[in-house]
């Protein structure tokens, strides 16, 4: 009877716990969305407020006491320039609100960009790189295909390495994303590698840092590599830490099909 309910203790706690992966993942997703969400916002909030100066400052221009300043007022050409760049501006903060709508939309696999995922990603997370003082380089492959799967999952995956090399690397470091493409007839063609010059990650952990709730930091929940790799894998790819040594640096490699299997289904 003992060994009875010591083994029905442990059935119970194992299942106890996948409830407990499973609910992790579903909210996680909500919360990370939500932190792209706030970022994206703040980038909007920048980019009006560029706009915002540029258009005083043609303004001041256009008066003729704004235009003593320069001896003469602006030029028709001079002011097709500065209309220009406001243009520009403008459609920045229009791609920028895109990507936001695209966001809180619900999660549905359509063809996307690589390239413009991560740029995405990068902009979201730029302003917290600068504040922690690590170095965000993209060297992206320019003859990316395109894939069919889901804007949302991999731009929450890609998000959260990096946001994760980030909190490890500290000021002075630099993350390097680069994309390419598998030779041969490889089931997962297209590589993405997140290369950190950082503290590194021991051998023994090279694995259970995917694990539910397993962190190296104080302050760590243990939850963002965990729902990268659920993330990932619900598209057909697969990531994992590719090279880490300690005090050197790491990286991370995911793996991804130009179409995710067809037993995915868009839930």
């Amino acid at each position: 009877l003992e060994r009875a309910l010591a083994a029905a203790t442990v059935v119970g706690a194992a299942i106890e716990r996948h409830e407990i992966q499973r609910h992790a993942q579903q909210v996680q997703q909500f919360a990370l969305a939500g932190e792209l969400s706030a970022a994206l916002v703040h980038e909007i909030n920048n980019k009006l407020s560029n706009l915002k100066l540029e258009l005083n400052n043609l303004q001041f221009d256009l008066r003729p006491e704004g235009g003593a300043r320069r001896q003469a007022l602006p030029t028709h050409d001079e002011i097709a320039v500065e209309v220009g760049r406001l243009g520009g501006l403008a459609q920045e903060v229009i791609k920028t609100a895109t990507l936001f709508q695209r966001l809180i939309k619900a999660d549905h696999l359509e063809e996307v960009q690589l390239n413009d995922l991560l740029d995405s990603a990068y902009q979201t997370l730029r302003h917290r790189a600068y504040k922690a003082g690590v170095d965000i380089k993209l060297e992206l492959t320019p003859d990316a295909p395109p894939l069919f799967s889901s804007p949302v999952r991999l731009l929450q995956a890609f998000a959260n390495i990096m946001l994760n090399a980030v909190q490890q690397c500290g000021a002075g470091a630099t993350l390097t994303v680069r994309t390419a493409l598998a030779g041969g007839h490889a089931p997962q063609p297209v590589q993405v590698r997140f290369v950190d010059d950082g503290p590194g990650i021991h051998r023994r952990h090279f694995e259970r840092i995917f694990d539910f709730g397993f962190t190296t930091r104080p302050d760590g929940s243990g939850m963002g590599l965990f729902i990268t790799r659920g993330l990932i894998e619900s598209l057909g790819g697969q990531v994992q830490v590719e090279t880490s040594h300690v005090l050197v640096g790491t990286t991370f490699l995911i793996e991804l099909p130009l179409k995710p299997p067809a037993r995915e289904e868009d839930d």
